[in-house]
């Protein structure tokens, strides 16, 4: 009995070892050769936000994530600090990480977007409910722990799963593509592609009251403490705006210039379609994004309407 239970034992540490190597080293070739995990992702940019005397910082979702290119924004020091799906919400608890963080922001850019009140994300709350305080995970209810952890093992889960190839490459010392995604030490995350014309998608843009609440907190915040807040909409095609009216936009464009219209910010909307018109698909990787170099020119615009005039 003594000699099976050791013989189990020494099965079970294999198996063990074995499982924590394929673990490790699956994780190391899903970055080779299909970008950074989304944990990398977040972690490095909570990390790097913070490791420099940055006075400017980018908020938002993916359209700020991947379009806004640092670099370009010459005149101050600036940090890409959006994540995917990230929402109101996300943006004020990452504005309290800063300056609990003692950083001195003199500028936030935060995206919007037409449906950017609608939704409340938990799909990173594996990662932020760590980096948050405790009231942050009170927004998603009294099972917010239980979807956190959930969401965090099927995510694991997810990406050993799709490790295999990655895994394959590696062994047979497969080139690594030149479209791989990755993330620039200035925050924005690189990604390439090219959209389908014939692409639409379906969008909610009803207003929750908890993300207009966060909104509104934001420019309090940036008013307590000096900073000077700008709201940019990103640019959009028509297959993006297949999925909403006019009239719908109009309520969202109201809705922003209404909150910014009693305070210093009344006039730092910079609605980007409204101003420049829609853009060619060709523009884009998929329906939201733009492609890197086209992303450098939004950089561009932005910087000359916010910055034109500091040298």
């Amino acid at each position: 009995m003594r000699k099976l239970m050791i013989k189990m034992l020494l099965f079970v540490c294999i198996c063990a070892l074995l499982v924590t190597s394929y673990i490790r080293f699956a994780t190391k070739c899903v970055s080779i050769y299909l970008g950074p995990t989304t944990a990398d992702q977040i972690n490095m940019s909570f990390s790097n936000a913070v490791s420099s005397d940055y006075n400017c910082y980018f908020l938002g979702n993916s359209r700020i994530y991947r379009d806004i290119n640092p670099d370009l924004f010459p005149s101050v020091n600036s940090y890409n600090f959006a994540h995917d799906n990230d929402s109101y919400n996300q943006m004020y608890y990452k504005l309290l990480y800063l300056l609990q963080n003692r950083k001195k922001i003199d500028y936030l850019i935060i995206g919007t977007d037409y449906f950017q009140f609608s939704f409340l994300s938990d799909t990173r709350n594996y990662i932020y409910s760590k980096r948050f305080s405790n009231e942050y995970s009170k927004d998603f209810g009294n099972n917010s722990w239980f979807k956190e952890n959930e969401k965090y093992y099927s995510v694991i889960w997810q990406n050993k799963q799709n490790a295999f190839i990655p895994l394959i490459m590696y062994i047979f010392n497969t080139p690594v593509p030149n479209d791989v995604s990755y993330q620039k030490p200035n925050g924005q995350y690189i990604a390439y592609g090219n959209a389908d014309p014939d692409t639409t998608i379906d969008r909610d843009y009803s207003i929750l009251d908890l993300q207009y609440n966060y909104f509104i907190k934001i420019i309090t915040t940036c008013e307590n403490e000096g900073i000077e807040l700008f709201v940019v909409m990103p640019p959009l095609w028509s297959g993006e705006t297949k999925s909403h009216t006019d009239d719908e936009r109009k309520i969202i464009d109201e809705l922003i210039i209404n909150a910014l219209a009693n305070t210093r910010y009344k006039n730092n909307y910079i609605n980007y379609t409204n101003e420049m018109g829609l853009s060619s698909y060709e523009d884009f990787i998929d329906i939201t994004h733009l492609k890197p170099f086209v992303a450098d020119n939004f950089s561009k615009y932005i910087n000359q309407k916010i910055f034109g005039n500091l040298r």
